[in-house]
């Protein structure tokens, strides 16, 4: 039979490689979905600001702005615009150029309707000088037009 202290005196048997199974404190499953839902929080909320930074908003639909009325002095339709949009232009300055044809056919048909009454009101003295023999010419009636 085995002597009892020449076991007790034996070293003892190396120690197996595998810990027994114990948790380890502070690594949690829980802690882990924890930080990931913070983190992608984080994240959705970076790419949010950095999205939605430039666009302007309003509740109220109204925006500052130093807005000037330009109206024009006389109707018409636009040839040419002479500024780019957000130019800075000074009181006086030519912003379009409006379509002439309009008044230049306004001012031919005044123009004809002048001559038309002048014409006419030299007729009778046109026809009267003639029965009376004193001499009328058309030339000094033309002078007294003026040139067209």
């Amino acid at each position: 039979m085995p002597d009892v202290m020449d076991e007790l005196s034996k070293p003892e048997s190396p120690v197996s490689a595998e810990p027994p199974a114990q948790e380890v404190p502070g690594r949690s499953p829980v802690k882990f979905i924890a930080l990931g839902m913070l983190l992608l929080a984080f994240g959705i909320g970076a790419w949010a600001w950095f999205h939605f930074r430039d666009r302007v908003s309003s509740d109220d639909a109204q925006v500052d702005a130093h807005m000037m009325a330009v109206a024009p002095k006389i109707p018409g339709n636009v040839l040419e615009v002479l500024v780019k949009d957000n130019q800075s232009v000074k009181a006086g300055d030519v912003l379009v150029r409006i379509d002439p044809r309009d008044y230049q056919a306004r001012v031919d048909i005044a123009r004809a309707a002048w001559i038309s009454a002048f014409r006419r009101s030299l007729t009778p003295d046109f026809a009267s000088a003639a029965k009376s023999g004193t001499p009328f010419s058309f030339a000094r009636a033309n002078c007294a037009i003026g040139p067209m």
